[in-house]
């Protein structure tokens, strides 16, 4: 069975308003060529674009109708921006006396509301869900537990997306965000606590996007606590019972000095990244629309405004790496990670928590290492995973001491199964950047 990969956003028209002025590339690159592409690419949905968001105008003449027929006819689902939806879903009014999203008496009403927003799309089949906004307050947890609720009254098991908050330090903006009138709670407990809070809107997954890589100061940086939102994220919504979705960097990124390209190498580092800690879903920004906004600055994507392929070729090989992994993982949970450094902890590594994995006796590395534990019921799978800042371009030579003596273990090596010979309960593995190499075990866990 497939991962379903998301793109943010598909083809679309050639014209953008910015700043009130409304910018032609000449070209409507809305075709079945187009939108091929992006099957090509190993996409499996894709996500309308937040300026092309459906109004309730007579759907059978609509630009939504338009790309959900091209969708169908490429084999792609479609993942739907109402605009009448999201205003509802954007309401941050909360508590039990208030109106419901401000506007409703009563959940019936909402309901209603909903499902006649949805009726004219929902039964198209390339229809594979919903947008209810991005990046939304801890505060705003009661209303879209009922937007939910009137959601999957209209039609059972839709998909409800809304890409949550990652976490960094406790700043302005995260105190408005994670803590509501509260300043005695860390910033760990609290990304804890507005996980469990989204996962109790009934919303059906955690989906949330945090970028490892930008430049600042000149030089190539690698996030903090890249790592450490990951791997909370997989622990509560593990704890939760829910699945978690991960959104993965593929523009550049920066600051005032410059941009930090993303190449193939640090495409998959993210994508090993995501399967190590149990992600059941990725998205890419696939059409930085961003960047005619910022007119034209050389941020990158897989599709550029004047439908320049940029990353394509790159983001191919990722997400058939993602497909050759994927099935072998699927029904796997994440357990946890054992860190292997030398010296002081590596910045990558902030926060992170290690514990010993039990199959290994002892890891060494020339470059710092992650090994990920996922769990699903007798069935282990580890991932050998080179977490050096893929910018560096370093091989990372791995020999790890196996606890037993076996004569050899069965493992993914670029995604394609083998099996590696262990020597005197010796493992020697060559891992260049961004690379894992995963080995799968059944365990006796009595």
């Amino acid at each position: 069975m497939k991962m379903n990969i998301m793109a943010y956003t598909p083809p679309t028209n050639g014209k953008v308003m910015v700043d009130n002025v409304l910018y032609d590339m000449g070209q409507d690159f809305r075709t079945k060529e187009r939108y091929q592409e992006y099957k090509d690419c190993g996409f499996e949905v894709l996500m309308q674009a937040g300026e092309t968001k459906y109004q309730g105008e007579p759907f059978e003449t609509s630009d939504l109708k338009y790309m959900m027929d091209l969708a169908l006819e490429t084999g792609l689902k479609f993942l739907v921006y109402d605009q009448r939806i999201l205003d509802i879903a954007a309401n941050n009014t909360y508590g039990e006396n208030d109106l419901i999203c401000g506007r409703f008496s009563t959940q019936s009403e909402l309901n209603d509301y909903i499902s006649a927003c949805m009726k004219s799309y929902m039964n198209h089949p390339a229809f594979y869900g919903v947008i209810i906004g991005d990046e939304p307050p801890f505060r705003s947890a009661y209303n879209l537990r009922n937007v939910c609720m009137a959601i999957h009254q209209a039609k059972k098991d839709t998909y409800i997306h809304n890409c949550f908050l990652p976490s960094h330090t406790k700043d302005k903006y995260l105190e408005e965000n994670f803590f509501p009138g509260e300043t005695d709670i860390s910033v760990q407990e609290a990304f804890r606590r507005y996980i469990r809070a989204m996962i109790s809107t009934g919303i059906g997954q955690f989906d949330f996007d945090a970028y490892p890589f930008c430049r600042y100061k000149g030089k190539n940086n690698f996030s903090k606590l890249y790592l450490w939102n990951l791997q909370v994220a997989a622990e509560t919504t593990r704890q939760c019972e829910t699945p978690f979705y991960f959104t993965i960097q593929s523009f550049d990124n920066g600051s005032g000095d410059g941009y930090r390209k993303v190449d193939e190498d640090d495409m998959l580092y993210q994508a090993n990244v995501a399967l190590g800690f149990g992600a059941k879903q990725i998205t890419y920004y696939t059409y930085w629309r961003f960047q005619t906004r910022a007119k034209l600055n050389g941020e990158a994507a897989i599709m550029d405004d004047d439908g320049t392929r940029l990353l394509y070729d790159e983001a191919k090989v990722t997400n058939a790496y993602i497909q050759r992994i994927f099935p072998y993982i699927r029904d796997y949970q994440y357990v946890k990670t054992q860190l292997v450094y030398k010296g002081r902890k590596p910045r990558a590594f902030t926060n992170v928590k290690g514990k010993k994995i039990e199959f290994i006796a002892s890891a060494e590395a020339s470059e710092i290492l992650m090994i990920n534990e996922l769990q699903n019921g007798r069935e282990r799978a580890y991932m050998i995973f080179n977490a050096e800042d893929s910018s560096e371009k370093r091989e990372n030579h791995v020999e790890l001491l196996l606890k037993e003596d076996i004569s050899s273990v069965r493992a993914l090596v670029q995604g394609k199964e083998v099996e590696l010979i262990v020597k005197n309960r010796q493992l020697k593995l060559e891992l260049s950047p961004g690379e894992a190499i995963w080995i799968l075990r059944s365990e006796n866990l009595s």
